[in-house]
């Protein structure tokens, strides 16, 4: 089941302000994660001052891993570029449960089409001068970038030994994979569907503009602002816990979310008790114990 993953930095500064090194190393970043941990990549775009992926991951314990890895790897690279210590992240990633409904999963994609184009910034999801996943979807080609080993240069230098940045560089790539309800689709079908979703997003896009004698303010003016700038009004509302098109599909979701949060409340009360052995749901991660892997962890090895 897909999830929609985001983040924002912190005080809603543009730190991730578009340029043509700090896209490569995103995708840099995010490739080396796709190796490291067996997530399913749908849909990713980075704006000036927060992310949208949309994933499937086969457990909460790949998630968790994965997104951690990601935003502790951006904060390093991103802190170099931009002389930025401190906190990155205004918070833990959010995630938001999707439904398997087609109507509700193609909803969520055309949402992070939109990045960029519903705030003013282009005319066109293809316009976003930073990492947009709308032209390789189209095209059906991966994204590039740099990946720049921090442990071996640090491991070299600790050696004092003199060492080339560029041999601990090497090029990622960034695939994306169909929406679920997309997978048994044709290759040119899948492209076909985006390039519609983009094709209403322009035009849509264009009538605003026309009826509010508006016009984008453009790629060249988003990639001029200061990555430190701090927006005097961020807009911010709570990530919903689950995304269904109907009501019975979210109540059900939503009932075996229960399910798992009562059953883990419960072991947790237990083991207040002194307990022992107190089973915690498969998939959770209790209070200063490990991880509790679940059979996807098991079957994938990573238990």
């Amino acid at each position: 089941m897909p999830v929609e993953v985001s983040n924002r930095c912190m005080q809603g500064r543009f730190l991730l302000c578009p340029s043509p090194e700090l896209n490569e190393l995103i995708l840099g970043v995010l490739g080396r994660a796709l190796t490291l941990y067996p997530a399913i990549l749908h849909a990713a775009v980075f704006l000036s001052n927060h992310y949208h992926l949309l994933a499937t991951f086969p457990s909460t314990g790949v998630m968790s891993n994965f997104m951690g890895y990601l935003n502790r790897n951006l904060s390093i690279e991103i802190g170099k570029l931009h002389d930025w210590r401190g906190p990155m992240w205004q918070g833990r990633y959010h995630h938001s449960i999707i439904d398997n409904e087609p109507a509700i999963q193609i909803e969520r994609l055309r949402y992070l089409l939109e990045q960029g184009v519903k705030e003013g910034l282009v005319f066109s999801p293809t316009e976003w001068p930073g990492v947009h996943f709308a032209t390789a979807l189209m095209d059906q080609k991966p994204l590039e970038g740099l990946w720049i080993d921090r442990t071996a240069i640090w491991a070299a230098k600790n050696r004092g030994e003199s060492f080339d940045a560029a041999k601990h560089t090497e090029r990622t790539t960034v695939e994306f994979q169909p929406l679920p309800c997309w997978q048994h689709l044709a290759p040119d079908l899948q492209k076909q569907r985006v390039r519609t979703l983009v094709k209403e997003i322009e035009r849509q896009a264009a009538a605003r503009h026309q009826r509010d004698g508006t016009h984008p303010a453009g790629a060249r003016v988003v990639m001029s602002r200061s990555p430190h700038h701090r927006p005097q009004k961020v807009k911010w509302a709570p990530a919903p816990r689950i995304l269904a098109a109907s009501r019975q599909a979210r109540w059900a979701l939503w009932r075996s979310l229960q399910d798992v949060v009562v059953a883990y409340y419960h072991a947790v009360e237990r083991l207040a008790e002194g307990a022992k052995n107190v089973r915690f749901p498969e998939g959770t991660f209790p209070p200063r114990m490990p991880y509790v892997p679940s059979p996807a962890d098991l079957r994938l090895g990573l238990a």
